[in-house]
C-alpha cells in the first residue's frame, strides 16, 4: 500500500504502530504527524513514505484497527 494512498485512518494507524514499535526517529516522526495541521501532515507523509508504508495497518504490527 502506498502512503500516498492511504485514508487517515491508516495513516493515523501506521503512525500509532511508529510509536510503539518503531525506533526513536520513527516515533519522533508520528509525533510531529499528530500535532501537524492538514498541511504539514501531507509534508510529512511525503517526505517519509516508506515509514508510514513499513507501519501501514496489514504489516504485522500491532495496532491494525
Amino acid at each position: 500500500m502506498k502512503a500516498n494512498d492511504m485514508s487517515e485512518r491508516e495513516l493515523n494507524l501506521a503512525a500509532n504502530n511508529m510509536r510503539m514499535y518503531g525506533g526513536s526517529f520513527a516515533g519522533h516522526i508520528a509525533n510531529a504527524y499528530f500535532v501537524a495541521d492538514s498541511t504539514n501532515v501531507v509534508r510529512l507523509v511525503d517526505a517519509f513514505p516508506e515509514l508510514f508504508e513499513k507501519y501501514a495497518p496489514g504489516q504485522g504490527w500491532g495496532h491494525d484497527e
